[in-house]
């Protein structure tokens, strides 16, 4: 919450995604695609969750060739949060 790192846009696109599973409506990858870039101009990145080099308005995508299986990721939430309209109202005080 706050991080502005495409949270809500995951979100949606994952919505999209459980929408057309469950309700058996057979839109392909594109189809999806083009519907989450609908919501937002990212939303259509987290369609195919693999790494993907984003540019213009991060609507369009070019498939990125990685291997990260040499690396470890550790996650860590320090259980604080950064309230962006007070640390700019205070900023200017």
């Amino acid at each position: 919450m706050g991080a502005g790192l495409g949270g809500g846009s995951a979100d949606a696109a994952f919505f999209i995604q459980t929408l057309n599973t469950q309700f058996n409506l057979a839109l392909s990858e594109e189809e999806i695609s083009q519907e989450a870039a609908k919501l937002g101009s990212d939303c259509a990145f987290f369609i195919k969750n693999t790494p993907t080099y984003a540019f213009e308005k991060g609507d369009k995508f070019k498939d990125v060739k990685i291997d990260l299986s040499a690396y470890s990721i550790i996650t860590i939430f320090p259980n604080i949060h950064s309230n962006t309209k007070t640390c700019l109202f205070e900023s200017n005080a």
